[in-house]
C-alpha cells in the first residue's frame, strides 16, 4: 500500500513537471516570436505606424490618416512613418522617431510612444517587401481619449516656435473608418494611385468631432496602398 502512494505521488509530481515544462516551453516560443518582430536587428528600410482607436463601445474601429504636406505625393493620405536613419539598426526605433516627429510631439513622448509601440496586446506588426523596400509596420491600438487630445493640439504644435522641419512633413489630420480603408486599399484593381476613401477631416479651426469635415474625399498615398495591400 506504501509502495503504492508513492508510485503514485511520484507520477503526479512527474505530470506537474512535464505540464510545467511545457508551459514553459510555449512561454519561450511566444516571447522568441514576440522578440523576432520587435527587437530582432534585422535588415529593414522602412518603418511605419498605422494609429486606429473605437468608439461606440468598440463597435466601429476608426484609423487616423495624416495628409503628406510636400513631396511628388503632397495631398495624399498615409500612416506615419518613413526611411531608416543611418544608425538605425531596429524598426522600433525608427518607427517611434518617425510617429513622433510626425505627429509634431503632440502624441506621447518619445518614451511612451517606444512603450506603446512595445506593447504586444496592443500593437500587430507586419514585415513585407514592396518594390524592393522593406518595410515594417505597426498596427496600434490607442485609447480614444489619447488620440482625441491628440487630434486637439496638433495644429497647435504645428504653429510652434522652434518646431523642426522634419515635425512638419503631416499637415492635416482625418478620420476614417477601418473597415472603409480596408475595402479601398483591397479592391483598388490594378493601380495603388488613385485609390480614394472617404473620411472626416479634422477642422483646424473646430477639432471638435462636431466640427470635423465630414464625407470628404480622400486620396491615399500609393506607397501606402501598396504596404497595406491585404494586410488590414
Amino acid at each position: 500500500m506504501k509502495i503504492n502512494r508513492l508510485l503514485s505521488r511520484v507520477f503526479v509530481s512527474g505530470l506537474m513537471i512535464f505540464n510545467s515544462l511545457n508551459l514553459l516551453t510555449m512561454y519561450n516560443n511566444y516571447n522568441n516570436n514576440y522578440n523576432n518582430h520587435y527587437n530582432n536587428n534585422y535588415r529593414y528600410d522602412e518603418a511605419s505606424t498605422v494609429v486606429w482607436t473605437s468608439w461606440d463601445n468598440n463597435r466601429t474601429k476608426w484609423v487616423l490618416l495624416a495628409r503628406e504636406s510636400g513631396g511628388r505625393d503632397a495631398g495624399t493620405w498615409d500612416c506615419f512613418g518613413g526611411g531608416r536613419n543611418q544608425g538605425e539598426s531596429n524598426p522600433l526605433i525608427t518607427a517611434t522617431r518617425e510617429l513622433y516627429e510626425e505627429t509634431a510631439h503632440a502624441l506621447l513622448d518619445y518614451n511612451r510612444l517606444s512603450a506603446k509601440l512595445s506593447n504586444r496586446h496592443d500593437t500587430h506588426v507586419i514585415r513585407d517587401t514592396i518594390n524592393g523596400t522593406k518595410t515594417v509596420t505597426y498596427i496600434v491600438n490607442f485609447n480614444n481619449k489619447t488620440l482625441t487630445n491628440f487630434t486637439h493640439n496638433f495644429y497647435k504644435a504645428l504653429r510652434s516656435k522652434g518646431l523642426p522641419r522634419v515635425c512638419k512633413e503631416k499637415d492635416s489630420l482625418a478620420w476614417v473608418k477601418y473597415d472603409d480603408l480596408r475595402w479601398a486599399i483591397n479592391n483598388h484593381g490594378n493601380s495603388s494611385y488613385n485609390v480614394y476613401v472617404t473620411g472626416n477631416i479634422i477642422n483646424r479651426h473646430d477639432t471638435s468631432r462636431r466640427g470635423q469635415i465630414k464625407g470628404q474625399r480622400l486620396k491615399l498615398r500609393p506607397f501606402f496602398v501598396k504596404k497595406m495591400h491585404r494586410k488590414l
